[in-house]
């Protein structure tokens, strides 16, 4: 039985990841910076799993920023996927706070993992290391994997796409350096069901409408993915050797927040959701006061499509929707009691 090391197992990727890891005959040592957070972690994966495959998972308490416990959670281990990050729910004010944990921390994980000889990594990049910085403001563009953010070209400190970026092309020169066989994987915006209530915040979108907290919607839209395709693709990356030395966009298509409300109003219709959309000019001036709306002010008027198709190869299938998507994420919220049931 093999043994994979999933770094920051408390995120709504990574729980997904473990379930399917675990399913598929792994096993499984998840990593969190704060052991506080393991009680809830073993629930939700013993929710899911029965209890012959859950105890091939064990949790180890350490942190990006810290050398402790890494070389205990490494020894033996085949294979290094590599999930944690710092996701922001608004811009910093300090910078350094999301790009620190994701530049070091990649850094210090693959060198742990080089001296434990593990030699196969996949891990989760984005596609805010793909998309942003580019002379593009105000178009319909068409990105792939070779496509890489500028971060020279973002016209304001952006954290988040600065530290994916980074981290990203720094795994892409140790692994060369160290022969370790790399994957990445770049996901769109991930809705889809929740595994417990500690949420991401791609799932603050959904959650905030739910709640009636939107007032007026963002122009434009995002690419949207389910997060049990993104978890598909890790987990079918791993074994996959076409996929190797390959950054593997997941990604199932574009759609714009008003179809997302539309989506939404139709399955729950006393939703209180919002009908207008705030022109670009307002949300950028706004963006300037307030960093939460700063995070969805960058380039609104830009459509991105990715190229998610080496996803779909992997999985052998094609993507769930964004309906689908969209609505598995409101029904998890419900059910947990993070939102108004509306019905």
């Amino acid at each position: 039985m093999q043994t994979v090391i999933v770094t920051g197992a408390s995120g709504f990727i990574a729980k997904h990841v473990i379930i399917k890891l675990l399913n598929a005959g792994y096993f499984v040592r998840g990593t969190i910076r704060n052991a506080k957070k393991g009680q809830g972690i073993y629930q939700a994966i013993e929710g899911v799993c029965s209890p012959e495959i859950s105890k091939n998972f064990e949790l180890f308490e350490c942190d990006l920023l810290s050398e402790e416990g890494w070389g205990q959670a490494l020894v033996g281990a085949d294979v290094l996927m590599h999930l944690a990050t710092v996701v922001p729910l608004r811009e910093p004010k300090d910078r350094n706070t999301v790009i620190r944990p994701a530049v070091e921390g990649t850094e210090r994980i693959m060198r742990f993992a080089v001296e434990a000889g593990v030699k196969r990594m996949v891990m989760t990049s984005s596609i805010a290391a793909i998309g942003y910085g580019h002379s593009d403001v105000g178009k319909v563009v068409r990105l792939s994997s070779k496509d890489w953010t500028d971060i020279a070209g973002l016209k304001e400190s952006w954290a988040y796409p600065e530290a994916k970026t980074i981290s990203e092309q720094r795994a892409w020169e140790i692994s060369k350096q160290n022969n370790i066989n790399l994957t990445t994987v770049c996901p769109s915006m991930v809705f889809g069901p929740a595994a417990d209530a500690d949420t991401s915040a791609s799932l603050e979108i959904v959650k905030r409408l739910m709640n009636g907290q939107v007032p007026v919607l963002p122009p434009g839209g995002v690419s949207v993915v389910d997060v049990r395709d993104v978890a598909q693709v890790h987990v079918d990356a791993l074994t996959n050797s076409e996929s190797y030395g390959k950054r593997i966009i997941a990604s199932a298509h574009y759609i714009s927040f008003m179809e997302i409300v539309q989506i939404l109003r139709a399955a729950y219709p006393e939703g209180k959701f919002p009908s207008l959309t705030a022109p670009v000019w307002l949300m950028k001036f706004l963006g300037k006061f307030d960093r939460t709306i700063r995070q969805v002010a960058h380039d609104l008027d830009t459509v991105r499509h990715y190229d998610g198709a080496p996803g779909a190869n992997l999985m052998g299938r094609a993507y769930r929707d964004g309906q689908e998507a969209t609505l598995a994420a409101a029904e998890s919220l419900i059910e947990l009691g993070l939102v108004k049931s509306h019905k």
